[in-house]
C-alpha cells in the first residue's frame, strides 16, 4: 500500500486460459480490483501483466459525500470503495488495453477524470477533473505539470527523490508533498549526477525511475527480480481541508507474469470481501455470516466510534478448480497479521453456498466455539405477503430464535423495488436451517440477491445486508 492509512483493498488477478478447442485463439487477462482508489490498484496489476512501466497520479478527494471516516466519528477520510471489473485480449498493444481500462471504469462510475498519455515507453493515467466540495466535475491541472528543477552531483537517487518532493512543496501553495512507500535501499543505493531545470515534475520522476530500473536490470543487484513504477497517490482527508496531503511512492512489479488467479484483500472484513469477488467469478451466491467481534484486538476506535480492524488475506488458486475447491481452500487460509483473527467454515446447498463462523475471539482474544445463528433451524408461516415484508418479519423470527437483534441493513433502490413487487401467496418454512431458507425465497424474487449478516461493533448487533452478485 501506498498510502498512510490502510483501508479497503480487494483485488485479483485473473488469467483465463485458452481451452484446448480454442488453439489460435487470443488468451484473455483480467482483473478485479474494489478498492477507495481502485485504479492505483489496477495500473499496478497491469503493469505486471504488460510488462511495462505505468503511472497513475490520482485526483485530490474533497466531496464530503464520497468519504467515509476511517472509524465512527473521526475526523479523517477516505473515498468510498469503487470497483473495476476488466477483461483484455492479449494480442492488444498495450496502449489499447490501458486506455480499455479507463474506460471501463469511467463508464462504469459516470466520471471523466482521466486522461492517458506516454513518454518514451512509460505510460501516464492522469486526473484532468476532480469532484469539487460541492460535488461538481471541475478541470484539474496536475501537481506533476508543475516545472521543478534538480541539480545532485554524486548523490543518491534518495536524495534526489527528497529533493523533487520538497521542491514540488513549495512551489504548491494548497499541497504538502510527502514521501509515501518507497524502496529507500536500493535507492540509497545509488548514486548519480543530474542536471535538470524547469521541467514538469513527471518527467524527473520518469528520468528517476529510468535510472532505477536500469541498475535493478542487472540480476546481482539487490538481488532483484523486479522493476518499479511511481505513483502520486492523494492522502487521507482532514475534516478542514486547510492544505490538501499527497504522497509519492515508487512501486515492485514482479516480472513474472500471473500463471494463475491471485487474491490480495485488505479490508475490515476479508473474508466477507473475498466472498463477493468469488460470487462474480462463479456467478453464485456465496453467503457469508460475521462472528461477533469481541476483542478489543479487533477493533479501532474508542467507545464514541468504533469499527472492525479486519485484516490481509493473500490466496491463490487453479482457474479449473470448481467453486467449492476454490471456497475450501479460501476459509483454510490464514488471515494476517493476526491468524487467530476467526475460524471459518463452509457449507453448501445445490449450487449456493455459505460461510459461517465456527471459533470467534472472545473477550480475552482465545479462539473459542461459536454457534453460528443462520445455521440454526428455523420455521416460518406467512400467506399474502411481498417480499420486503418477509424480509422484515424473518429478521424478527430470528431475533427471537437466537436472542440476537437482527436489523435489516439500509437496501438499495433497486433491491427495496424488487421486494416489494414480488409477492407471495403463501410461505412455509418447517425445521430448516436459517441460511438455506433465506437464500431459497430470496432465490424466487431475483436469482442473484444474496446476502451477508455483519456485525455492529457500536451496538453489539447484527445486520442483514442484501447485495446482487457482482454487485
Amino acid at each position: 500500500m501506498i498510502r498512510k492509512t490502510k483501508y479497503l483493498l480487494c483485488f485479483t488477478v485473473v488469467e483465463l486460459l485458452s481451452c484446448s478447442c480454442c488453439i489460435g485463439a487470443p488468451k484473455i487477462l483480467g482483473l478485479d480490483v474494489v478498492d477507495a482508489n481502485p485504479l492505483s490498484e489496477a495500473t499496478k496489476l497491469l503493469s505486471e501483466q504488460l510488462e511495462c512501466v505505468i503511472t497513475y497520479e490520482s485526483p485530490p478527494f474533497v466531496y464530503q459525500r464520497e468519504l467515509n471516516p476511517i472509524y465512527p466519528g473521526a475526523n479523517l477520510f477516505v473515498p468510498n470503495k469503487k470497483m473495476i471489473s476488466f477483461d483484455y485480449e492479449s494480442t492488444k498493444s498495450n496502449g489499447e488495453v490501458i486506455n480499455e481500462l479507463i474506460d471501463t471504469y469511467q463508464k462504469k462510475h459516470n466520471v471523466k477524470e482521466f486522461s492517458v498519455s506516454k513518454s518514451e515507453d512509460i505510460f501516464h493515467i492522469i486526473p484532468v477533473h476532480y469532484k469539487d466540495f460541492a460535488g461538481n466535475f471541475v478541470s484539474f491541472k496536475s501537481i506533476l505539470d508543475t516545472k521543478i528543477s534538480l541539480s545532485i552531483q554524486n548523490q543518491s537517487l534518495w536524495d534526489a527523490f527528497n529533493n523533487i518532493s520538497n521542491d514540488l512543496s513549495k512551489r504548491n501553495s494548497k499541497y504538502d508533498i510527502k514521501i509515501g512507500s518507497v524502496p529507500k535501499k536500493a535507492l540509497k543505493s545509488i548514486f548519480t549526477t543530474i542536471e535538470i531545470h524547469e521541467k514538469p515534475a513527471r518527467e524527473i520522476l520518469n528520468h528517476i525511475i529510468n535510472i532505477l530500473n536500469l541498475h535493478c536490470s542487472n540480476p546481482q543487484f539487490l538481488g532483484l527480480d523486479k522493476y518499479f513504477t511511481w505513483q502520486l497517490m492523494f492522502g487521507t482527508a482532514s475534516i478542514n481541508y486547510n492544505k490538501q496531503i499527497y504522497y509519492i511512492s515508487i512501486q515492485n512489479v514482479k516480472t513474472q507474469k500471473p500463471i494463475s488467479m491471485k487474491m490480495l484483500i485488505m479490508s475490515s472484513r476479508p473474508m466477507a470481501d473475498a466472498a463477493k469477488v468469488l460470487e462474480k467469478r462463479f456467478l453464485t451466491v456465496i453467503a457469508y455470516e460475521d462472528p461477533p467481534y469481541a476483542c478489543p484486538c479487533d477493533l479501532l476506535g474508542n467507545e464514541k466510534g468504533k469499527s472492525i480492524a479486519g485484516g490481509i488475506i493473500k490466496f491463490e488458486w487453479n482457474l479449473r478448480d470448481s467453486a467449492y475447491d476454490t471456497l475450501s481452500a479460501l476459509i483454510a487460509n490464514r488471515i494476517v497479521p493476526r491468524p487467530n483473527l476467526n475460524v471459518f467454515a463452509l457449507k453448501r446447498q445445490n449450487e449456493t453456498y455459505y460461510i459461517y463462523p465456527e471459533k470467534y475471539n472472545n473477550e480475552e482474544g482465545d479462539l473459542e466455539p461459536y454457534q453460528s445463528m443462520m445455521n440454526q433451524e428455523i420455521s416460518f408461516q406467512a400467506q399474502s405477503i411481498n417480499g420486503l415484508d418477509f424480509l422484515r418479519q424473518f429478521c424478527s423470527e430470528i431475533s427471537l430464535k437466537v436472542n440476537k437483534m437482527i436489523e435489516i441493513d439500509p437496501l438499495t433502490k433497486e433491491i427495496t423495488n424488487k421486494l416489494k413487487q414480488h409477492q407471495f401467496s403463501e410461505i412455509i418454512i418447517e425445521e430448516q436451517p436459517t441460511w438455506i431458507a433465506l437464500t431459497q425465497v430470496l432465490h424466487k424474487i431475483e436469482k442473484d440477491i444474496s446476502w451477508q449478516l455483519h456485525y455492529d461493533p457500536m451496538t453489539k448487533q447484527f445486520k442483514l445486508s442484501l447485495h446482487e452478485v457482482g454487485f
